[in-house]
């Protein structure tokens, strides 16, 4: 499963409807409102190891996704279970991450991308990628 920056991940791309989704990967293991978010809608995907979320006051469209499906890659290479140095040096055009330590885990976020690290043990354990956003409004592709 390849990581495009800003825009999706393998074949899903930000801003496709959840009916599109499924065509694609065929019907979620589970799907459920975010208990967090009444205007999010989560469809999850056991097999690929995956969350996808939709922005239901944004028309219902794709545009965020949290895996720790091994396969996982940029440019080939991949994330999950790599050094947190390596994994940063991946993304090159990531220049700033922003680090946050919790009491298990730290997680490296670069706005720009909207990309986050989910690390521990000094290994990447989970990526999360979301359209960007600037001046509160969410980028979405044409």
């Amino acid at each position: 499963m390849e990581i495009k920056l800003t825009k999706g991940i393998e074949t899903l791309q930000f801003g496709m409807t959840k009916d599109e989704v499924i065509t694609l990967l065929g019907k979620p293991n589970i799907e459920k409102p975010d208990p967090d978010d009444a205007d999010e809608l989560l469809l999850i995907y056991n097999e690929l190891k995956i969350t996808l979320t939709f922005y239901l006051n944004e028309g219902g469209k794709f545009g965020y996704v949290r895996s720790n499906n091994p396969n996982i890659s940029f440019n080939g290479q991949k994330v999950i279970d790599t050094k947190v140095t390596d994994a940063k040096a991946l993304f090159e055009k990531c220049k700033l991450w922003e680090k946050e330590t919790y009491d298990f885990f730290t997680t490296y976020f670069n706005e720009e991308n909207w990309i986050i690290l989910n690390v521990q043990y000094d290994r990447v354990f989970e990526i999360e990628l979301g359209v960007p956003i600037k001046n509160n409004e969410f980028q979405w592709k044409d």
